[in-house]
């Protein structure tokens, strides 16, 4: 059932509807037959499965050989449909719109061979196959030359089956570097979630894949090879933390991309561009990043986890250049879209805390936002649910501890606050020992100050100018970090103090 659903969800959205499943159309007298009920309970997700299927429709289980034959009709009808697609530019990239019409032509000229009409499969082949080099669709090109050597070996062509001959062989060998490269990127992938594997094998696996994919690409220098060499280099340099390395391969692959732009296909834009962000943001380059973002999430499908990631990006590079009103639009954006609660916990928890530092910029007069989130927000909660002690989300977990803190010592319940601080010192002296969390051991040297100062503004200031100082410095010369201060620590503890001396 889910495959049907799957397929009826691309076709009805690719195509004429109307023609292709009249039954979809309301009013159409062929919506009110069996197969026309079928259709509409599967687009509508009337049905959850096979048995509802069969138990409306017959008042049987989804063994009724008459469901079953009906399945299999649709099966067929929905399969048929995928070739009649409208695969068309502006909604679709030229290179996406070329490879289906390409594929489309294959399957013409495979069948109209396969039923004896070899000249008419011969030229149509003949002639998508010009496309098709255009486009460096190495599967589709090997395809067609095997069609065109097999048809001038029956004619015997020697000289043209000869020509076709050595098509066969250079597609072939690039075809089969292109699926090597693609093993060994998805292998690094899988690799990378198995928890007992050592940095050193990781290490070299990555290397590996770098110097091979290059090698290939020097040798075939297709359109796939010649990404997956970006690709594999960026992987390297991001396990490596060279952070400016990866920026550096996704600009090489940005212009690139934008110097063949008939084969240029949005996702793989922003993949590249997502990188980017996300490498500037660990080197605390967030106007580089800000600049970045609009084109970044443009570049994927609404909604979907790579424009929701792009988005979360864009939120962090926005708030920590203190340009808070893009900030709430990003928020306001991803939180209010309808397939919000359909993303994962953690993501939701993460937009979350983003919420929580947009309120906390307002309530430190850093915002005036047109509507306050301070009714919206559920602060309450979000103050009674402590993070659990996970080094896995020991960033996140800084972040909500942090800001805990902030908004007790603006509420004045310095008692409760003090608690949390006490909390902070644990953590860091726990999860915080790398090198990365420099700027926030600092930080949280400042935060510390507090109740040794029992909370007064004047008395913190005085006695923690070195300490700021030092902090400040850390700002001049940024080493990688894992945090995504949101606003900045300068920031934070600056507007805080001048809050507290106004409301003393």
């Amino acid at each position: 059932m889910e495959i049907l659903k799957e397929i009826l969800r691309i076709v009805t959205s690719k195509s004429d509807k109307a023609k292709v499943f009249p039954e979809l159309i309301e009013d159409d007298i062929a919506s009110t037959s069996l197969a026309g009920r079928f259709l509409n309970g599967m687009a509508n997700d009337t049905y959850a499965n096979d048995e509802d299927a069969a138990k409306d429709l017959y008042g049987t289980d989804a063994g009724d050989q008459r469901f079953r034959t009906l399945k299999s009709r649709t099966y067929e009808r929905l399969m048929q449909s995928v070739l009649f697609l409208q695969v068309k530019q502006p909604e679709h990239s030229e290179y996406l719109s070329y490879y289906y019409k390409c594929m489309r032509n294959l399957i013409g000229a495979q069948t109209l061979i396969r039923f004896a009409s070899r000249r008419a499969g011969y030229a149509i082949a003949h002639k998508t196959l010009t496309v098709a080099q255009k486009y460096e669709f190495t599967d589709i090109c090997l395809s067609l030359a095997v069609l065109l050597r097999e048809s001038a070996a029956v004619w015997n062509k020697r000289t043209t089956f000869l020509h076709h001959h050595r098509d066969v062989v250079k597609y072939q060998n690039a075809l089969r570097c292109e699926y090597d490269a693609d093993f060994m990127l998805h292998h690094i992938k899988m690799e990378m979630t198995v928890t007992s594997r050592k940095r050193s094998y990781l290490m070299d696996l990555h290397k590996d894949a770098m110097i091979k994919v290059e090698s290939m690409c020097r040798e075939h220098n297709t359109y796939l090879l010649r990404l997956n060499s970006i690709r594999a280099a960026v992987n390297y340099y991001d396990f490596i933390e060279d952070f400016v390395g990866v920026i550096n391969e996704c600009k090489r692959a940005i212009q690139y991309l934008n110097s063949q732009p008939h084969l240029l296909l949005r996702n793989r834009y922003g993949e590249f561009i997502l990188q980017n962000m996300s490498a500037a943001l660990y080197l605390r380059r967030y106007d580089e990043a800000f600049q970045l973002a609009d084109s970044c999430i443009e570049s994927f499908t609404e909604a979907g986890n790579n424009w929701y990631f792009a988005s979360d990006l864009s939120f962090v590079a926005a708030i920590n250049i203190q340009d808070y009103t893009k900030a709430e639009y990003y928020y306001s954006r991803a939180t209010n879209h309808r397939k919000f609660t359909m993303l994962s916990e953690s993501t939701r928890e993460r937009w979350i805390i983003y919420g929580a530092y947009l309120l906390l910029a307002e309530r430190l007069g850093l915002h005036a936002p047109s509507q306050s989130k301070t009714k919206t927000f559920r602060l309450t909660t979000y103050l009674t649910s402590l993070p659990e002690e996970s080094k896995s989300k020991k960033v996140y977990n800084v972040l909500i501890i942090v800001s805990h803190v902030f908004y007790l010592m603006l509420n004045r319940d310095f008692d409760t606050a003090e608690k949390r601080i006490d909390d902070l010192h644990i953590y860091s002296s726990r999860y915080l020992k790398e090198k990365h969390f420099h700027r926030v051991r600092i930080f949280l040297r400042l935060i510390q100050s507090f109740p040794k100062h029992s909370f007064i503004p004047e008395q913190i200031q005085k006695n923690t100018k070195d300490i700021y100082s030092e902090l400040v410095a850390s700002s001049r010369n940024p080493m990688p970090s894992e945090t995504n201060e949101l606003i900045p620590f300068e920031v934070m503890f600056e507007s805080l103090l001048t809050t507290m001396k106004s409301t003393d």
